[in-house]
């Protein structure tokens, strides 16, 4: 963070027929935005004056000494022939002062002006913010704040085809966010409702619900106020503890109100009702409370956050729910029967003898044709076992990550709209090192391990020193040697030459490229905020790292790297995931130890 100032970034994607309108509207939002606090860099087009400048610079060496050697050959021909003693043998035209076939070579391969696709009909403003893509308060407010800006400047002024849209990382972000809490919104609701339902049929009462769901409720409040004092927040994981306590806490509810109606259409008092309640059914709970917490506290040793926070919370919130049924519901039915909300009378029981102490039910009356039922259950159930063993092995843990995520169709249509512009990788590991010595021996390691590796999972590496002109010393000798050559003979070119010598003048006076010197889009990916120490080096993947098999390879290529005699570790989202996915497998075995245990 301290270096690049943060990860991510935001993308403006103007669409229009035609790229001059595209840029003239980029043009205008471009000075809002970066007035924005939150903007480190903000940029649709590259300045290309500086690489048309130094184009003799990024020329090849061989290119270089070509063109001094044409020159040096048309000027001695030109002289030859304006000597009024020089004759030929042999007719021959003219030389001609031609670089055509050189400049040709590199048409296409400087950088690009504009961050536009082939066609001109997609222009893209790249916003580079000074903050985490993990922040998602930090992810909206830029939304919101970008997406105001756009609104402001309507596209449809310039051309009535015109559409404008923001993306990238953040955004990518937001959805996947957004699409989690409606997840829990629309799951928390069917889940109520269906509980709800549920509990209406069993005992066919409408109150049945609000006294079963206040101690839960009372209890889930104390869970989540408990999680912000201790943890502060809730993860994408643990968000859903909301609908798991809901439903394991309520067991504990139907339960123990189950046992109160019964006891009370025996004949038992409120007081003795509700005190075999919860000295019979409550203490069954209790075991089964503290040993489904136990077993969730158990998560609580995971390295893996998501995983301890989520056995925190959630051991934390059985717990709270036992004590809320043991303490509060019994009060909340007593208020409810000294209100006359319900009462038990005869008529309930319907003549039916109830057997009150489990205890003294006696198997011996039961008749002998009624295990034949159960032995037939036991029969079926254990078979669909044996089944179920049989097929385990064939259930595996998807790898592919794109199955998983977010299918919001916005985020989906501006992603392959956005490749059309990029069409590198957004997420290669990032290498910090010191300085151009350690830029180069890291380099040549990567480079290396890719030549030696059959189907290597890296593509390529790239760093900052690729964008500086190679050999320059040696071409600015060159350079200096035509332009001597040029001021001591410029008398011997005839005047319809003088446009291409006028054009190949004016790429000659340069002076040695360094970092600082190469345009600010080109440079601050590299060398991060200005004053910041080192540089980064970027590692791409060949294969996407949505596929967890292949993002393990790539992790396992480039985490640690050996170079110059000196150990670098590469950093980036996706072998983060791979890091927490190994926690993941390693915890989770001993999670289940720990649970087999309590």
């Amino acid at each position: 963070m301290e270096k690049t100032g943060g990860f991510g970034d935001l993308m403006v994607l103007i669409e229009s027929p035609d790229l001059e309108l595209s840029k003239k509207y980029a043009q205008e939002i471009l000075p809002e935005i970066e007035k924005k606090d939150w903007v480190d860099l903000a940029y649709y087009e590259i300045d290309d004056t500086f690489f048309r400048k130094n184009k003799l610079l990024y020329a090849k060496l061989e290119d270089v000494k070509t063109i001094k050697q044409r020159l040096d050959e048309y000027i001695t021909e030109y002289k030859l022939r304006e000597n009024p003693f020089y004759f030929e043998l042999e007719e021959e035209p003219p030389r001609e002062l031609d670089f055509s076939d050189i400049e040709e070579h590199y048409k296409g391969k400087t950088p690009r002006k504009y961050n536009a696709s082939q066609d001109g009909k997609i222009l893209i403003l790249v916003i580079y913010p000074k903050g985490v893509t993990s922040d998602i308060s930090f992810a909206k407010k830029i939304y919101a704040e970008t997406l105001a800006v756009v609104e402001r400047h309507n596209p449809k002024r310039l051309h009535p085809s015109m559409k404008v849209s923001v993306g990238g990382t953040y955004r990518n972000k937001l959805s996947e966010y957004y699409t989690i809490i409606n997840d829990i919104k629309s799951s928390a609701l069917w889940a109520g409702l269906g509980i709800s339902l549920l509990i209406i049929i069993f005992f066919r009462r409408i109150l049945s619900i609000l006294l079963i769901g206040l101690p839960l409720i009372m209890s889930l409040s104390w869970t989540f106020a408990i999680t912000y004092f201790f943890l502060g927040e809730l993860n994408i994981i643990t968000a859903f503890l909301i609908i798991i306590l809901f439903g394991l806490g309520i067991d504990f509810g139907i339960h123990m109100f189950t046992r109160y109606r019964v006891e009370r259409k025996s004949g038992a008092s409120l007081d003795e009702a509700l005190t075999a309640m919860v000295s019979k059914t409550g203490r069954s709970s209790f075991t089964a409370a503290t040993t489904t917490a136990f077993a969730f506290f158990s998560l609580t040793f995971s390295k893996f956050l998501g995983f301890s926070h989520f056995g925190f919370i959630a051991g934390t919130g059985i717990l709270l729910a036992l004590l809320s049924f043991l303490f509060i519901f019994p009060a909340v039915i007593a208020t409810a029967e000294n209100w006359h909300l319900f009462s038990f009378n005869k008529r309930f029981s319907r003549g039916l003898k109830v057997e009150t102490d489990y205890e003294q039910a006696k198997p011996s009356s039961m008749h002998k044709n009624q295990a034949k039922p159960f032995f037939l259950i036991i029969c079926t159930v254990s078979i669909l076992t044996i089944i179920s063993l049989v097929i385990l092995p064939s259930v595996k843990f998807e790898y592919n990550f794109k199955k998983l995520r977010s299918k919001a169709p916005e985020t989906r249509k501006f992603n392959a709209k956005m490749r059309m512009v990029f069409s590198e990788a957004r997420d290669p590991a990032v290498v910090l090192v010191d300085d151009d010595e350690e830029v180069r021996n890291l380099v040549e390691a990567v480079r290396k391990k890719i030549d030696d590796t059959k189907d290597s999972p890296v593509a390529k590496v790239r760093s900052i020193l690729d964008y500086l002109p190679k050999n320059q010393d040696e071409k600015l000798k060159i350079i200096k040697q035509i332009k001597k050559t040029l001021d001591k003979n410029i008398q011997y070119i005839p005047d319809d030459k003088r446009k291409k010598i006028d054009e190949l003048q004016k790429n000659l006076e340069v002076s040695y490229v360094t970092k600082d010197d190469l345009p600010l889009a080109i440079k601050r990916p590299f060398l991060g905020i200005s004053g910041t120490k080192g540089q980064l080096v970027y590692i791409y993947q060949r294969h996407s790292l949505l596929n967890l098999k292949e993002a393990k390879r790539f992790a396992a290529d480039v985490r640690q790297i050996r170079a110059g005699g000196k150990v670098y570790y590469s950093s980036s989202e996706p072998i983060i995931y791979v890091d927490l996915v190994q926690i993941l497998e390693r915890d989770s075995s001993i999670a289940v130890f720990l649970v087999i245990l309590v």
